[in-house]
């Protein structure tokens, strides 16, 4: 089996400060966040006299939440931009990228989540939060800026 096409699952996750849907921050400190999920919904369309269950696909997708963690910075105009978010329950633009896979998804999502953890006196201050999706793009190429 091939090992060489394998690649390494290091990624960023990028803000649109602006609003313009043109370019997006890279979000520093990132310490976590997971893909952006979509599943596909079925309906169930077992017959009366059916001795099993059968599904048909609709075309619908449900979305996921993302969980993201942050070592914060107060001055950092991405945090800030969560921190607003939060606030004023206003959705941001996100890209979600596999740097070595070169690919990703843009999503636009509200912040529902977003807190303090303050778990331990030897670390910094991480930030804590869940995003809820919609509007899941694939994508090929990269706007995110360092």
């Amino acid at each position: 089996m091939a090992k060489e096409n394998l690649v390494d699952s290091f990624y960023t996750l990028g803000l649109d400060t602006v609003g313009d849907k043109t370019g997006y921050k890279k979000i520093p400190h990132l310490q976590k966040a997971a893909p952006p999920k979509q599943e596909k919904v079925k309906d169930e369309i077992t017959n009366t006299d059916n001795r099993e269950e059968e599904f048909a696909i609709v075309n619908f997708k449900k979305n996921g939440d993302i969980e993201l963690e942050v070592v914060y910075d107060p001055k950092d105009p991405t945090h800030l931009k969560l921190d607003q978010m939060f606030k004023d329950n206003s959705y941001g633009r996100f890209e979600y990228w596999l740097v070595e896979a070169k690919q990703g998804k843009t999503f636009d999502a509200q912040l529902m989540s977003w807190e303090e953890a303050p778990e331990t006196k030897t670390q910094k201050l991480r930030k804590k939060g869940t995003l809820t999706i919609s509007n899941v793009t694939p994508i090929t190429t990269s706007k995110t800026q360092p």
